[in-house]
């Protein structure tokens, strides 16, 4: 029988027939697809082995099984690539309707492998633990790799087709939610222990690039669609920290890290946005979108600080973005004081929340405290303020060494400095919100509600709170600086310099 005879009598057989002759059909067909004419016949082939022969490989067939994903999965990759490619080029092309039934018949391609794809996982993930630790290197990367292509192609639709765009946007649409299912069947195949067995150097390899990958797939999704990005970061975030051990030595954690600050920055910036857009009375659908933004905001904020807990090692590289990270956050203690209250009050209570908890886990990072003596205090400095008056707040229940880090640093020049020199420094630069209505929650004392107070009175108490639990060993450091900023010639440095000696003093 030639081969096309054969495929033609294959796509007739009962589910029965497939069943019998799985093991001669197989190799018959793989060798089809392999060789296939066109495009179309080889999504077809592929369509009959993942629906027909597939979900009749049994534990008897587990050497098949193997060889049927690493044959099939990185050449229906490269099949994805292809299809896009000939998408690319056609939708340049002056509009036709051979142009439209063509870019359709292109985008139909890019779904059935999608489908097939996601028919492979879900055969991988109702087999035995032992069947789901010999699955090939090929399952994982095919899956992300069309993932990742798809995720693209969609979010850059517009660019691609242009004034074309309105006659693929239901099947563009299709592709994306086809793409969406196929990464939670992905998902579910993470989720077995099996999969992930971290016994051998292989899969350790494998693992690290899986993470690597869902980081590039979270960096196109970001601004897509708020559930598939948070999805896709949260698959990333349990996957590292439930192997952190092995993952550490190489999976980026900076990358990752700088990557999520940076999405909480620009998330901040948009409630920023909506809040001073909508001073006075927010719409119901600024509201809704305000508070999108801050679940999005704290969930993030929430994986930044899990990641910092597990991988307290790898913090150096992300530094600068963490510093920027906790600026942004401390910004909505003092910017918005026009703002209604029950808004700001929200944003402190989710957001603001996580500052502290964040900032124990990077008292003790050299670079970090670096970065810190080395910020522009010029462009940010009740924010530098706020920042220095918290660690402050830390320093006591801290380690020694890490006070004495603190209280000696050198910045990234090389020069030195201390914890008190950067907070007197800010200080000579906020000049505004000292003279402005700025309020904060003051010291809450036990039985009394919290009552605010002007920036000027937060610094002064926090400031004096620190220099009661400085050992005297440090008190020169102390001296020199409030006799230095006693002398300034800004008004509100000074006074503050001068009140602290006056505490001192009693």
């Amino acid at each position: 029988m030639s081969q096309t005879s054969f495929l033609a009598s294959v796509a007739h057989w009962t589910q029965i027939e497939c069943k019998e002759r799985v093991l001669e059909a197989i190799p018959k067909l793989i060798t089809l697809y392999k060789n296939a004419e066109d495009l179309q016949q080889t999504v077809d082939i592929l369509k009959i082995l993942c629906s027909s022969f597939l979900p009749h490989l049994d534990i008897s067939t587990a050497d098949t099984e193997k060889e049927f994903y690493s044959a099939v999965m990185p050449q229906a990759s490269d099949m994805f690539d292809s299809a896009v490619d000939n998408l690319l080029a056609e939708a340049g092309m002056t509009e036709s309707d051979h142009l439209q039934k063509t870019l359709l018949t292109l985008l139909t391609v890019l779904m059935d492998i999608c489908e097939c794809l996601e028919l492979c996982l879900g055969h991988a993930i109702n087999k035995e633990e032992e069947r789901l630790s010999s699955l090939p290197h090929a399952v994982s990367s095919s899956v992300l790799h069309v993932l990742y292509c798809s995720y693209t192609h969609c979010s850059t639709s517009d660019k691609i087709y242009g004034e074309q765009l309105a006659l693929v946007a239901a099947p563009l649409s299709t592709l994306f939610k086809k793409t969406h299912s196929l990464q939670q069947a992905f998902t579910s195949l993470l989720e077995r222990p099996a999969f992930c067995d971290c016994s051998s150097v292989n899969v350790i390899e494998d693992l690290t690039a899986v993470c690597h990958r869902l980081l590039e797939i979270s960096k196109v999704v970001s601004g897509m669609d708020v559930r598939v990005f948070a999805s896709t970061l949260k698959i990333l975030s349990n996957l590292a920290v439930q192997h952190a051990e092995v993952l550490k030595e190489n999976l980026d954690v900076a990358a990752i890290l700088s990557f999520l600050c940076e999405e909480i920055v620009n998330t901040c910036y948009h409630i920023a946005t909506l809040l001073l857009q909508n001073s006075q009375e927010m719409s119901e659908q600024s509201v809704l979108l305000l508070r999108q933004h801050l679940k999005l905001a704290v969930f993030l904020l929430k994986i930044v600080v899990h990641f910092c807990e597990i991988f307290t090692n790898c913090l150096s590289r992300a530094a600068a973005w963490l510093l920027t990270l906790l600026l942004s956050i401390l910004r909505f203690q003092h910017e918005f004081t026009l703002t209604p209250d029950a808004f700001i009050d929200e944003i402190q209570h989710h957001l603001l929340v996580g500052l502290k908890p964040l900032l124990c886990l990077l008292l003790s990072d050299k670079e970090f405290v670096a970065q810190v003596a080395s910020v522009d205090l010029v462009s940010d400095s009740t924010s530098v303020c706020l920042l220095c008056v918290t660690i402050l707040s830390l320093l006591p229940a801290s380690d020694a060494k890490v006070r004495d880090v603190w209280m000696a640093i050198n910045d990234l020049h090389g020069a030195s400095t201390s914890i008190l020199e950067i907070l007197f420094s800010s200080v000579k630069h906020c000049y505004m919100s000292l003279v402005l209505p700025v309020c904060l929650h003051g010291v809450t004392r036990p039985g009394k509600p919290p009552v605010s107070v002007s920036l000027y009175e937060y610094t002064c108490t926090n400031l004096c709170g620190f220099i009661a639990c400085i050992p005297s060993r440090q008190f020169p450091v102390l001296e020199l600086c409030l006799l230095k900023h006693t002398l300034s010639w800004d008004a509100y440095t000074a006074c503050l310099a001068i009140d602290a000696w006056c505490f001192v003093g009693r």
